[in-house]
Parts: C-alpha cells; sequence; structure tokens
C-alpha cells in the first residue's frame, strides 16, 4: 500500500481506531466486512498479527503486521474514522481536530441497539 499523496483525500478510505477489548478475530472480521463493502481499512492499533498465534521464524522485537509511520501519517487523507469502544473517543476527536477527518463511536458491535443509533 502506497501512502497518499500530501493532502488527497482518499474517498475509499476508513480509518479503524480499535478498543483492547476487540480480539485479533474480531479484527479480522471487520476488516472483511469493511472491505466488502469496496473501503480500505487502517487499523491502529492492529495486533491481530501479533496476537493471533502466529510465531515468527525469527525472533522480532517489535509486534508484526499493522500499518507504518507513512499511513499513520497519511490517516488525516481518510474518509472517515470508526472508533469503537468508549475509549478510543479522545483518540477520534484529536484526530479530527488535526486532519478534519469525522468520527463515528461505537462502544460495542454487537446487538441491534448500537449499530440503530
Amino acid at each position: 500500500m502506497e501512502p497518499p499523496v500530501e493532502g488527497a483525500l482518499r474517498a475509499r478510505r476508513i480509518n479503524v481506531l480499535p478498543g483492547c477489548h476487540l480480539t485479533p478475530g474480531d479484527l479480522e472480521e471487520l476488516r472483511d466486512v469493511i472491505e466488502a463493502f469496496g473501503l480500505e481499512p487502517m487499523f491502529l492499533p492492529d495486533l491481530s498479527g501479533s496476537l493471533d498465534g502466529h510465531i515468527p521464524d525469527e525472533f522480532t522485537p517489535t509486534t508484526l503486521g499493522g500499518i507504518g509511520l507513512a499511513e499513520i501519517r497519511g490517516m488525516g487523507a481518510s474518509l472517515a474514522t470508526i472508533a469503537i469502544g468508549e475509549q478510543m473517543r479522545g483518540a477520534a476527536i484529536s484526530l479530527e481536530h488535526k486532519t478534519g477527518v469525522p468520527y463515528v463511536v461505537f462502544d460495542r458491535l454487537t446487538g441491534l441497539a448500537p449499530m440503530t443509533s
């Protein structure tokens, strides 16, 4: 994935700020659902590659997977931000204040009530 051109809007990209209550399987399912709508999700943080049971062949002092600094810098060119978990509201607000990218916060992704509000 190439980082966006500075200031260029990426209309198909969505930032996802997942809370700590989500599992690697939850993140993979979210990725599949978002991509099924033709969108490109940018998860921050994304520890699903490190916590899903895969063990690298060689030692690495950092986690596996996730997005790089260039992609993080480019999150301001996304269409919107989805924050999952109340603890991610502050990060979503900060991202909106710095970049103008609007956000929505879901306290959870299960049940009908969170999806209809």
